[in-house]
């Protein structure tokens, strides 16, 4: 038996240097970039490369689930934080107790 698997991996395209006022507003000028400067597009024009004999095609997803924002010039990365979509906003993520 054969099957066709549609894999989704996670992939991190992180966008520098995005002017904004907070992490949020970060956030959304970063994820219309993605689409208005073509990034999206390069990517997977870039995965249409490796097509052989078990790779057919990638698709980069819409959705972003989880954002990490990291500061500029925060060497030490003492401001960064992890968000994720919910409730049709981007709020801390709330990651689970270890």
């Amino acid at each position: 038996m054969k099957y066709n698997v549609l894999l989704r991996p996670e992939l991190t395209v992180k966008i520098t240097d995005v002017e904004a006022t907070s992490q949020t507003e970060a956030i959304e000028r970063a994820i219309r970039m993605l689409d208005s400067e073509g990034i999206r597009s390069e990517i997977c024009g870039s995965l249409g490369g490796l097509k052989g004999k078990h790779f057919e095609y990638a698709e980069l997803s819409e959705d972003v689930s989880y954002v990490l924002v990291d500061e500029v010039g925060d060497e030490d990365f003492d401001n960064s934080n992890w968000y994720e979509m919910r409730g049709g906003a981007w709020k801390p993520w709330l990651r689970p107790q270890e």
